[in-house]
């Protein structure tokens, strides 16, 4: 081991430390970028305002296998647009099946648009190749606005 790989062993270490301190820089920007100023006494009171255009989306959780993923639909929220969004998501063609009582899941997705208080539907969310019943999995809708 001459002098050439210590110089190698401590260039790349150098490197090695040169890119973690940049990870770490981004990282505090990117906190100090995300984080809410502090709110006073006086703001605590208040009610927050929430801008239109957010009254008007809808969040929805997608969880297929264990994996989750959260998107924003504009009201009114058509099925179509669910079967198209869990299929790009997901990678493959997905059926929605709703789980509670209602009859058709068309009309409890015009309920979630018609209601502000309405906050979840259940639905199943299953590949279309198989039917087994290991292959459904939960897929929750939430009512929820994004407030700033």
């Amino acid at each position: 081991m001459g002098p050439t790989f210590f110089l190698a062993s401590w260039v790349n270490q150098r490197h090695e430390q040169e890119a973690l301190n940049s990870i770490m820089q981004d990282l505090a920007e990117l906190h100090r970028s995300t984080r809410r100023p502090a709110l006073s006494l006086a703001d605590l009171g208040k009610p927050k305002a929430s801008s239109p255009k957010n009254q008007n989306d809808v969040r929805v959780k997608f969880e297929f296998k264990g994996e989750r993923r959260i998107l924003q639909f504009p009201r009114p929220v058509q099925l179509e647009d669910l079967k198209t969004k869990a299929k790009v998501a997901f990678g493959q063609a997905m059926d929605l099946h709703y789980t509670n009582n209602e009859d058709d899941l068309d009309k409890a997705v015009e309920l979630l648009d018609r209601s502000a208080h309405m906050k979840s539907l259940k639905i199943l969310l299953v590949l279309q190749s198989l039917l087994q019943v290991s292959d459904y999995y939960y897929y929750n809708i939430d009512n929820m606005l994004e407030v700033t």
